[in-house]
């Protein structure tokens, strides 16, 4: 009886245990598992399976003092050049300079002034390599190498607040925290997706993508992407990112970068590439050079500056006319390239230019230069002589039409009919441009148009001039300025005005000596003003309207250019108004 009591003793004790060792292998199951999924996550982040190597990122700089650097997240501080940066590193450039980033798989991104750039993440990996920035403010210019120069998947991504850009292999572009500008790209193009956008937008080359300020969900991205301007490939910072470029240094360790090695003597240089024109240290009076050579048969591309030169595939010559920064000495990179876009050949070439301003005009009638004319005629002629070198004549920022360049003799037609003289004190501020496009010092001669003695008015009263006349068959007129009377009414269609290109947001510096500003108005337009000029080829009622901009005709100046752009109804009320400006920085760096 004792014995059957300790059995059921031991065989209740069992089923008590059996419970909790469940719970014990249950327990010891569900931390297994954790560990294996947080081991999973571990290695899949360290590159397990993948393989996965992070590099350095190569930094250049031209002016130290200009850029910025903040490591993994540390206090900006003064940048060293050639620094190597890794993810989480943060580059910014003040107001006059400008780096370029060289990343593992031959991108390069040049930034641009007062931009702000952090490198989030760099490695490549057996399977997949990832490249990603985000872009703070500024701007950048960003080359991808074709798809045949980097093996493996790689995914290229550059955000910013207001966007998120896909890049394929091959792209070249222009990107701003709201705008993309593509020169190039395989396939159909970068891909571009906004918080505020369901459906992501294809940019292929030569197009561009502005975003408005004011995206709602509900906008169609389609509607902000248009052509872009061909002036745009002309900017200085695009021409120095290119150059840049073209002798940047390759990230394959234990390579040498192209612009470190030496360059050839004429006398040395073989077939692949023969660079004629221009000789070294050729002194120059224009602002463009013909840079000519030929190359060998295994050349496909030749590059000067970052622009391809068109080959002559029957004698294997090229040549490009290039433009020229406004600056005393530069550097003219002239790159061969092969079938794989690999560069082959470099030849560097240095150029001066005379960038001496011409002598100013000067003023025969009626009074010289530096004197006040008193007259009550209300038509006359300004007649002056010019040096052989200049090619135009500039008086109150209208270019004389009828003057030929080299000739020495210039005459101006002031008259109240057209708006260019009034009653009472005009100013008349004569300059002469020569084949450089530099100007001179101007001549300014005063008009009294008054009641009084007609002659030159002096200090002591009044000195015999000879009397001013109307006979000269050549006399050059002004356009007419704006009547006085026209009214000054608040905008009757507001947002019935607009510039479509270049853009504001894409097109920061002004390039080359001209640009057109295109744009759209309203049906009800009969006329349209660029800073109190009316565009005398506009017709009433058209919707489209340009404009040029050049330093030649005086409508573009070194600096800030403001365009006050007004339309009027055929009463001359304002229909809409609104301002465009361009920054025109020649030769900037």
């Amino acid at each position: 009886m004792r014995r059957r009591h300790r059995y059921l003793n031991r065989q209740y004790g069992g089923y008590e245990t059996q419970p909790k060792l469940r719970r014990k292998i249950m327990g010891i199951a569900i931390l297994a598992l954790a560990l294996f999924l947080l081991g999973k996550w571990t290695f899949a982040y360290f590159g397990v399976g993948n393989e996965i190597h992070r590099h350095g990122t190569l930094l250049t700089m031209e002016r130290l003092n200009s850029v910025q650097v903040s490591i993994e997240g540390g206090e900006l501080r003064q940048a060293e050049n050639e620094q190597k940066l890794f993810p989480n590193d943060r580059i910014t450039t003040g107001m006059s300079g400008r780096a370029m980033l060289t990343f593992f798989d031959g991108s390069a991104v040049h930034l641009n002034e007062l931009s702000d750039l952090t490198i989030e993440e760099s490695f490549s990996g057996e399977k997949e390599s990832v490249l990603s920035l985000f872009l703070r403010e500024g701007s950048i210019w960003l080359s991808a190498p074709v798809r045949e120069s980097f093996s493996g998947s790689i995914v290229r991504t550059v955000a910013t607040p207001k966007m998120e850009v896909s890049l394929p292999p091959g792209t070249e572009s222009v990107i701003t925290p709201g705008s993309i500008v593509v020169f190039a790209a395989e396939g159909i193009g970068t891909t571009i997706r906004t918080e505020r956008g369901l459906i992501p937008v294809i940019v292929g080359e030569g197009q561009k993508l502005v975003l408005p300020s004011d995206l709602s969900p509900n906008d169609d991205l389609y509607a902000f992407r248009s052509p872009l301007d061909p002036t745009a490939i002309q900017s200085p910072f695009i021409q120095e990112s290119r150059a840049l470029y073209a002798g940047r240094a390759t990230v394959t360790p234990g390579e040498e970068s192209l612009s470190s090695e030496p360059e050839l003597a004429p006398e040395e240089q073989d077939e692949t590439l023969v660079v004629l024109a221009p000789e070294n240290d050729t002194l120059l009076t224009s602002s463009t050079v013909e840079v000519q050579g030929k190359v060998g048969k295994d050349i496909t591309r030749v590059r000067v500056n970052g622009y391809n030169a068109p080959i002559d595939r029957g004698n294997g010559t090229f040549s490009l006319e290039l433009a020229l920064p406004d600056e005393d000495e530069v550097e003219i990179v002239i790159v061969a390239l092969s079938e794989e876009d690999t560069a082959v050949s470099e030849v560097r070439r240095k150029v001066l230019r005379d960038r001496e301003p011409p002598p100013p005009p000067s003023i025969v009638s009626p009074a010289s230069a530096g004197q006040t004319y008193r007259t009550s005629s209300e038509r006359f002629t300004i007649e002056g002589k010019a040096s052989p070198d200049t090619v135009g004549i500039v008086v109150n920022d209208y270019r004389l039409q009828l003057y030929e360049p080299g000739k020495t003799t210039w005459s101006y037609l002031a008259s109240t009919n057209i708006n260019n003289l009034r009653p009472g004190k005009n100013t008349y501020a004569v300059v002469a441009i020569n084949r450089g496009g530099y100007r001179s010092d101007p001549a300014i001669l005063t008009i009294l148009l008054e009641p009084g003695p007609e002659g030159v008015v002096g200090e002591g009263g009044e000195e015999s001039a000879a009397p001013i006349t109307e006979e000269n068959s050549e006399e050059e007129t002004a356009p007419p300025a704006p009547a006085p009377t026209l009214p000054s009414n608040s905008p009757l269609m507001p947002g019935s005005l607009k510039v479509i290109g270049p853009a504001p947001e894409a097109f920061l510096n002004a390039t080359g000596s001209s640009f057109l500003i295109e744009g759209t108005t309203a049906p009800e337009t009969d006329s349209l003003w660029v800073n109190d000029y009316r565009l005398r080829l506009y017709e009433p009622g058209k919707t489209t309207w340009n404009y040029i901009a050049d330093t030649d005709l005086g409508t573009l100046h070194r600096g800030r250019n403001v365009y006050a752009i007004i339309t009027r109804d055929s009463r001359g009320r304002i229909l809409d108004e609104l301002q465009y400006v361009v920054e025109f920085r020649p030769g900037s760096n």
